[in-house]
């Protein structure tokens, strides 16, 4: 199986005309805002697994402390030496599935 690149999307959906009757969420911005919000109220921690997997750190423990248009801002907790080191998550990011995040919500 071989690994399809951005371009060779890009054209299959030019050539079987989705374009034009394809209409894209654009709440999806909101959508990953009001999931965040809900364990920020719930003051449970998300994980998130970036998929690059040449990342020093590719996942984190993040607990939200506030959300704005296009990012929530958080804090990793180290253990080590008694510190919350800053987090930002960019809405974008989850969006475009650069992180994996489908089944990391704390239950």
């Amino acid at each position: 199986m071989t690994r399809r690149n951005e371009a060779d999307t890009i054209l299959d959906v030019m050539q079987q005309g989705l374009g034009s009757g394809y209409s894209p969420n654009y709440n999806q911005k909101a959508i990953v805002k009001e999931r965040l919000a809900i364990q920020m109220k719930k003051k449970k921690r998300v994980l998130l697994v970036y998929q690059d997997i040449y990342r020093p750190q590719p996942a984190a423990v993040v607990t939200i402390t506030k959300l704005y248009d296009n990012f929530a801002l958080g804090y990793v907790y180290n253990k080590l030496n008694d510190t919350k080191i800053p987090y930002t998550i960019n809405y974008t990011s989850i969006i475009a599935k650069d992180y994996r995040v489908e089944s990391a919500y704390e239950e």
